[in-house]
């Protein structure tokens, strides 16, 4: 009983992870980094790092990428208040 628990346990995992990397966002410029593309390059990404903007999904490398691209883009509007 306990050998067909864990393998239907195992089997459940294996099944989610998967079930899971199927449903990564397909995002705006072919997946590619929003970020990579200010900087005038070229990342391709598997978009599991995305953010939707007015029902748009953009994807970066990775949260670091993102987080840079959000400080970035409020410092203009900041400015501007001044």
């Amino acid at each position: 009983m306990t050998r067909t628990f864990a393998t239907s346990a195992v089997a459940g995992a294996l099944l989610l992870s998967f079930g899971a990397a199927s449903f990564a966002a397909t995002g705006e410029f072919g997946n590619m980094c929003t970020e990579g593309l200010v900087l005038g390059k070229t990342v391709p990404t598997d978009c599991s790092v995305n953010t939707v903007i007015d029902g748009k999904t953009y994807c970066f490398g990775n949260e670091a990428a993102k987080i840079f691209f959000f400080f970035q883009a409020s410092i203009p509007s900041k400015l501007g208040t001044f």
